[in-house]
């Protein structure tokens, strides 16, 4: 069994030293062949929606949005307001599925969302970015409606269970001689609970939830700049690409050639 000797820096220049005709001639035939053929590939055009998410967050806004009631002897229902909703995580959750000609460029700090769509024609480019919109729609339409199912019924849950608590503790206390400002403090909880129960019951009634979901969709999706047709194709830099095989190569055949060396000894 022949001894294992130690590769020093030297061994591995000298041997790249030796491979160096091929790496050359083979970086170079590569750094063409790219060149060439993207010089030959055929042109892509590309379109941009920019849009702001939520673009009322810089603004001093209301906590709740107001709805004003034609019955019931009150003026306003109150409800979370758009910009307390999570949509730039929504966003975010689609955006890493994204694909099929068109691609999202999300920049969190300002709340600005580029969608781009790719094409062989300007009328491919403008569908693909069009298309890419429309699927981010849908994906916060159906957000937006699990959320405000949710809550409404989360709600509605949490006030009838408090009714009964009150109720419970009302009865109690007629039983014993507490002082009747606690009871009446509770009936007047009562009556603001059951109150809530019947804004939300009639505002259901009034407006659909899928009404509710496209006036929130609306609230949180501001188009700054719409799908425009492109007039001429992107460059092509052949150069470029000539240069990033070029070097590709270089890099993975002199490692290759390290290798081998490696292994010799």
């Amino acid at each position: 069994m022949a001894p294992e000797t130690d590769v020093t820096l030297l061994d591995l220049l000298g041997a790249l030293r030796r491979s160096w005709r091929w790496l050359l001639i083979g970086t170079l035939a590569v750094g063409i062949l790219a060149g060439v053929v993207g010089s030959l590939l055929p042109p892509r055009y590309s379109s941009e929606i920019v849009l702001q998410i939520n673009g009322e967050v810089e603004r001093e806004i209301p906590p709740v949005l107001e709805y004003r009631f034609s019955g019931l002897g009150v003026d306003l229902f109150l409800l979370p307001h758009p910009a307390q909703l999570p949509w730039v995580s929504w966003v975010k959750s689609y955006a890493v599925q994204q694909g099929g000609g068109f691609r999202f460029v999300l920049e969190e700090e300002g709340g600005i969302l580029k969608i781009r769509g790719y094409g062989a024609t300007p009328e491919e480019a403008q569908g693909k970015v069009l298309e890419g919109y429309a699927r981010l729609k849908e994906r916060l339409r159906g957000k937006l409606q699990v959320f405000w199912d949710s809550y409404f019924k989360g709600e509605e849950m949490v006030l009838r269970q408090g009714l009964r608590d009150i109720r419970e503790a009302l009865r109690v206390l007629a039983q014993d001689d507490y002082d009747p400002t606690i009871r009446q403090r509770l009936r007047t909880t009562a009556s603001l609970m059951e109150l809530r129960l019947q804004q939300l019951k009639a505002y259901q009634e009034e407006q659909s939830l899928e009404a509710l979901t496209e006036e929130t969709l609306a609230s949180g999706l501001f188009l700054f700049q719409p799908a425009q047709k492109p007039e001429r194709p992107e460059e092509r830099h052949s150069l470029r690409y000539g240069l990033v095989a070029a070097l590709t190569f270089g890099l993975f055949g002199s490692l290759w050639v390290f290798s081998r060396e490696l292994f010799r000894g």
